[in-house]
């Protein structure tokens, strides 16, 4: 599971900068829950936002942050 790569990333400090960017959109959202769980897929979001090919969960009006190459 890809969720699993995005805990290893946050304990040995991968994609960090990606991270901050992707979370500082996060925290504006309607659908974060506690400050950390995406409440539409569940993940952990300082996990999830640190890997590149992860995009917002969000469909309407359209994803918050997208997958980079």
């Amino acid at each position: 599971m890809q969720i699993a790569t995005g805990y290893a990333y946050l304990a040995l400090g991968i994609n960090q900068d990606l991270s901050k960017q992707r979370v500082k959109i996060c925290s504006n959202c309607p659908r974060l829950s506690g400050g950390i769980i995406c409440s539409l897929c569940g993940c952990e979001i300082h996990a999830k936002t640190r890997l590149p090919a992860e995009e917002c969960p969000e469909t309407k009006p359209g994803p918050r942050w997208r997958a980079v190459a």
